[in-house]
């Protein structure tokens, strides 16, 4: 919600707000730029939920968050009906 606020959620403003998050310019989010990203968007966690978000986002277990990882973990799950399109599309 905090994403949409700042002006979209489409595929091309997250890749844009990825690329701002990540200082390094590695193309991964370590933990630091995570909770830096979190705190820009108005979200002040505690260490041990942002290590929670970490976890759910870091789905290969490197101790980053990719693009990849972090479109999925906003991405909303599919709707039965949507899944029945897709499962019948394919």
């Amino acid at each position: 919600m905090q994403i949409a606020k700042r002006g979209g959620i489409g595929i091309r403003s997250l890749g844009t707000i990825f690329r701002q998050m990540d200082n390094n310019g590695n193309k991964k989010l370590d933990i630091e730029e995570f909770t830096g990203a979190l705190n820009t968007f108005g979200i002040f966690a505690k260490v041990c939920e942002v290590q929670a978000l970490m976890k759910f986002f870091d789905t290969n277990g490197d101790g980053n968050i990719g693009y990849e990882e972090f479109i999925r973990g906003l991405r909303v799950p599919l709707t039965p009906r949507r899944e029945a399109m897709v499962k019948q599309a394919f």
